[in-house]
């Protein structure tokens, strides 16, 4: 089944797969930023709770998943246990991987103040989760590739996660690519103004050919680099994403995003604040993407 996103200004009407459903991905986002995870800080019960969620969510899709913990560093030095959540999708016979990752730990409570964190980064994680439904029934994510889904621990703390990832599990693996969904349900910020409906793809360019019919066809506007700032674009994709630990090992990496706005980081963060048309046509994408794989 299909539902239809028809978008006016752009004249498209754009395939979006049945699974992806917005009262889901608002569900996701919302219960990922309630308070009762109290901001999914790493190495806090929070995040534990959040981490089970994930978890209990991938195997209603029939996946195995698997958590690994690992121990990282607070902000004072203290140890912190984290953990990953991870679920793939083999196909018989592939060698390569595709590593997809959203980071799911937050800012927690800071000064009696909770941080919900729902675009950064629930909106990844329930954008993660959308491509584990569609693994649902023994579908497949790649034509030609093994798919790793990992919702990250430890972002806020120096990308430990992704750092015990790599090192931990995938070192040794023929990882062709990693794709990291990263602050994915706002459209408060738009690129430009008068183009409301938007994608950032850093690092995306080797795949603009494909990228670029796909966003199309969903009434997208996708954008290769951060606010037309080479700077900027530097500093996002090279030092501030999870992608960065998969680029210093020499592999190719996607970050999807729908840019910084004022919520980011701040109390006011919360789940209905988002778009979730526009995420489901984002996320639309970024399937339907990874299968010409």
């Amino acid at each position: 089944m299909l539902a239809i996103v028809f978008d006016a200004a752009a004249g498209n009407v754009a395939p979006v797969p049945d699974s992806i459903r917005s009262l889901r991905l608002y569900r996701d986002v919302e219960i990922l930023s309630d308070s009762i995870f109290a901001g999914r800080a790493c190495g806090t019960p929070g995040a534990v709770s959040a981490a089970q969620y994930i978890a209990d969510r991938m195997r209603r899709d029939g996946l195995e998943v698997t958590t690994r913990g690992f121990v990282t560093q607070g902000p004072g030095g203290e140890r912190l246990v984290g953990r990953n959540v991870m679920a793939c999708s083999v196909r018989p016979g592939a060698r390569k991987w595709i590593v997809v990752t959203a980071y799911y730990d937050g800012l927690g409570v800071r000064d009696g103040r909770l941080y919900p964190g729902a675009d950064s980064n629930a909106s990844g994680v329930a954008a993660l989760l959308s491509l584990a439904d569609s693994l649902a029934g023994g579908s497949v994510l790649s034509k030609s590739c093994n798919v790793l889904l990992v919702a990250l621990d430890g972002h806020n703390a120096g990308m430990s996660g992704a750092e015990d990832l790599w090192r931990n599990f995938m070192r040794g693996r023929d990882v062709r690519m990693a794709v990291n969904l990263d602050i994915i349900g706002s459209s408060l910020a738009p690129v430009q103004p008068y183009m409301p409906r938007y994608v950032i793809a850093l690092g995306g360019i080797p795949y603009k050919k494909a990228l670029t019919t796909l966003a199309q066809d969903r009434g997208l506007s996708i954008y290769y680099d951060y606010y037309r700032s080479k700077d900027f674009t530097e500093l996002f994709y090279r030092r501030m994403g999870d992608q960065k630990v998969w680029l210093e090992q020499g592999i190719s990496a996607v970050m999807f995003t729908s840019g910084i706005t004022m919520n980011t980081n701040k109390v006011t963060d919360c789940a209905r604040t988002l778009d979730y048309d526009q995420m489901r046509s984002r996320i639309s994408l970024i399937i339907a993407w990874l299968r010409t794989l």
